[in-house]
């Protein structure tokens, strides 16, 4: 499973000063009694922006009698259960919301390994993915969002910034485990935050 390393730095940060040997985690996230044991379980190799430069996720295990389970402490900065980071992935989208998958696709996916057809879908699921996460995310924040489409053009209009899943994943850091990829760690399929009355 996955779960939010809060350390509000950049990738080059994280990387040049080798963050991942300062991630912690002070209690389980997936048993809230602390009848577990919770120990380091080194770290894994995760490409960086634009798939350049690896750099290290660190890993926690929990063990209980019913069996173990890994940890990684997902850095702020990058996308859960997708490659590359949350601003390449909402600038992505982006692109396709305004020149349309089939352009968008063009200029994002050019290597020749991917056919015209399967970059298309990849960046019409993306597209699908994150329309229903904002959508479910917007119900957390419907005070700033009244009356705003689920999308990422019209979202950054309404806030003036260009780091909208950043700003989702600060402001939504208690329910990121019900909220779904790419911002939360919801397991694929799931998604609907429940509405608080806070």
């Amino acid at each position: 499973m996955q779960t939010n390393f809060q350390n509000d730095c950049s990738y080059e940060e994280y990387h040049s000063n080798k963050l991942w040997r300062q991630a912690s985690l002070k209690k389980c996230p997936v048993h809230s009694d602390g009848q577990c044991r919770l120990e380091r379980h080194g770290t894994y190799e995760r490409y960086g922006p634009d798939g350049q430069n690896k750099t290290r996720i660190a890993r926690f295990i929990c063990r209980r009698e019913e069996g173990t389970v890994t940890i990684s402490l997902l850095p702020q900065f990058f996308a859960a259960q997708h490659p590359g980071t949350l601003q390449e992935y909402e600038d992505q989208v982006a692109a396709a919301e305004k020149l349309g998958a089939g352009k968008a696709t063009e200029r994002l996916r050019s290597s020749p390994s991917n056919g015209q057809r399967q970059s298309d879908w990849w960046l019409r699921r993306r597209l699908k993915r994150l329309h229903r996460t904002l959508a479910v995310a917007k119900e957390r924040l419907i005070e700033i969002f009244q009356g705003c489409e689920a999308t990422v053009t019209a979202m950054r209009r309404a806030l003036g910034r260009n780091d909208l899943l950043l700003y989702w994943r600060r402001q939504l850091h208690g329910s990121l485990k019900e909220l779904g990829s790419p911002i939360g760690f919801a397991a694929a399929g799931k998604g609907r935050l429940p509405i608080s009355s806070e």
